[in-house]
């Protein structure tokens, strides 16, 4: 019996442990999420990048000198 009541306290420290850890891992990051855009101003995150589109045009272009070239080797 002194068995199992060595193990019930163990659960309960062990499950107290992990919930106080847990709890704690939150408040820090709810801070720290108010906290840093006060800062961002010193390290601000760069702008994304826009690709360059293409233009149809350019395709199109691409598509008609080679059908060109094949016509031309053709005949």
């Amino acid at each position: 019996m002194e068995i199992l009541s060595q193990g019930l306290v163990l659960l309960i420290a062990g499950m107290s442990i992990v919930f106080l850890f847990l709890a704690m891992l939150v408040f820090v990051m709810t801070a720290t999420s108010k906290f840093i855009p006060k800062f961002n101003h010193i390290l601000p995150d760069d702008k994304p990048r826009k690709r360059p589109t293409k233009s149809a045009a350019s395709d199109d272009t691409a598509i008609a000198i080679a059908i060109a070239v094949a016509a031309s080797q053709t005949a």
